[in-house]
């Protein structure tokens, strides 16, 4: 929401907004920085030029833990699929990182010479996210309902998010049907059916969870 606001922020009207967003991916770092400096600006009194070096530094610096995370989460993983399938040379690091650089590298470059291949699938980044959101809540709402602590704190989140993002997922797979988009069109239905196993493995795992407390607490009844 942050970022929303401070992208927005730099502009007078609809029509200047409407000028810099008129098609997918324009504007962004840039209104971000100029938006956010003007807050700054604005609110505490900031000099724009040191307004706008502050969130250069904050854009540089996302940009680069979202990196370093994105390759440490799939070194990890190329480490579990050795472990799972017996691979011993793929548990260690250094060929698991190859690889995740590797995987990178082709995501990038594999649709093209100009390092963009990552935007293609770009939009659907959103729901993606989203769904490793409602997994995380699922986590914590399975450890509230084991210890007996109330759930609805994080149920309730867990069933708008997923509810939100198979409504999202249904909205682009139209877009894309109608576009004829067939590469997004199938990468949207393979993680509409990952989204609706979550709904699935949330249904199971609380069931679970919930007849396991009842049992414990029919054994512990004197």
């Amino acid at each position: 929401m942050a970022a929303i606001i401070a992208a927005t922020a730099g502009f007078a009207s609809l029509a200047d907004w409407q000028a810099i967003y008129h098609s997918f991916g324009q504007g962004g770092v840039s209104a971000f920085i100029n938006g956010g400096a003007n807050i700054l600006q604005q609110g505490v009194g900031l000099d724009t030029v040191l307004a706008q070096t502050i969130l250069t530094v904050m854009v540089v610096l996302f940009a680069g833990t979202t990196m370093d995370t994105g390759l440490r989460l799939q070194r990890y993983i190329f480490q579990e699929w050795g472990s799972i399938y017996n691979i011993g040379w793929m548990q260690k690091a250094a060929p698991a990182t190859l690889l995740a650089v590797g995987s990178c590298l082709l995501l990038a470059f594999g649709a093209g010479g100009d390092g963009a291949g990552g935007m293609m699938i770009w939009p659907l980044f959103g729901t993606t996210n989203q769904l490793l959101a409602g997994l995380t809540l699922l986590v914590i709402t399975v450890m509230l309902v084991k210890l007996g602590r109330p759930m609805w704190y994080t149920l309730a989140p867990l069933l708008f998010l997923l509810v939100m993002t198979t409504l999202g997922l249904l909205i682009q797979l139209k877009s894309f049907y109608e576009k004829g988009d067939w590469f997004l069109f199938t990468l949207d239905i393979v993680i509409l059916i990952a989204a609706f196993l979550v709904i699935l493995e949330s249904g199971s795992a609380l069931t679970k969870q919930i007849k396991a407390n009842k049992q414990q607490a029919a054994v512990d009844k004197p």
